[in-house]
């Protein structure tokens, strides 16, 4: 296997070049740490995972391909438009969806073809911030109903390659800055 690198060990010319594009000590084999830490006994324990199931299963890994054979095959492409529709409609409660905006797989433009049909738009396009730089995020707009927001550099595991912005979001979520006017008339 190739061996994965931590972005800060290559030169520091590259991450100069690059500015804060990648955290700091950015190791894009990412999943080997959660891998190391979803099998520590202690974390085990702490999630309450089952010991007697685990001799099925004895290890955590990234991407097991088991979940994907047993998954329900004709739901597989199922739309989601209409849940959305319903939960925007009848359901109590906030909803944010967001895109990283440097998917080759779920494509923020993906996102927004079914997005802009779901609900009125209630705030257009703005930029949002994070950090102690008030540094650009990516965009968010505002619907009846729901919230959407790019995350700026990010691919569909925005907490991996932007966990900063992904703390940021979810963070403005549980606050309720996302909130839509019809919710908030609600609180």
């Amino acid at each position: 296997p190739i061996p994965c690198v931590p972005w800060q060990s290559q030169t520091s010319g590259q991450q100069k070049k690059v500015g804060k594009y990648f955290p700091m000590n950015y190791t894009p084999c990412s999943e080997e740490y959660s891998t190391d830490y979803l099998n520590d006994k202690a974390v085990r324990a702490a999630i309450h995972v089952d010991e007697d199931k685990m001799k099925e299963t004895p290890t955590w890994t990234m991407c097991d391909n088991t979940i994907n054979a047993g998954w329900n095959q004709t739901d597989l492409n199922a739309p989601m438009m209409p849940i959305y529709k319903w939960l925007i409609n009848n359901a109590d409660i906030d909803i944010v969806i967001y895109s990283g905006d440097d998917d080759s797989v779920c494509a923020t433009m993906g996102s927004q073809m079914f997005i802009w049909d779901l609900a009125p738009l209630e705030d257009e396009w703005q930029p949002w911030k994070f950090g102690d730089n008030n540094q650009m995020g990516g965009y968010i707009a505002k619907f009846t109903g729901f919230t959407f927001l790019t995350v700026h550099g990010a691919g569909h595991m925005v907490p991996s390659t932007r966990p900063e912005q992904a703390f940021t979001v979810f963070e403005n979520y549980l606050r309720g800055a996302y909130s839509s006017k019809r919710f908030k008339k609600k609180m």
